[in-house]
């Protein structure tokens, strides 16, 4: 009884590992799909980007603008990070 309570219990945490991993994959292929429709950022980007400075009575740069520019490079990186895992599983390479 008690070692048929344990294989149950293995078999459903597999399938809970299985089903995030496939929750994992398909995350990845729509921000994959997303991104690559989106502008691309360029070293010269990077290089000369500028924020404009906040209003009278703060200190520092607006907000949005740099957010947004975070969300940029954090949408080139994922893009990039995508890229390289499917060449390397094309390439039959391990995936890190």
């Amino acid at each position: 009884m008690e070692r048929a309570l344990t294989t149950a219990w293995f078999d459903e945490q597999d399938r809970v590992e299985q089903e995030r991993a496939e929750h994992e994959r398909v995350e990845r292929a729509l921000a994959t799909a997303w991104f690559d429709q989106q502008d691309r950022l360029t070293p010269e980007d990077l290089r000369t980007v500028a924020f404009p400075l906040t209003r009278l009575g703060r200190r520092g740069y607006e907000e949005e603008p740099v957010n947004g520019f975070l969300r940029k490079v954090h949408a080139e990186f994922v893009r990039l990070a995508n890229e390289r895992g499917r060449r390397r599983r094309s390439a039959g390479g391990p995936v890190r």
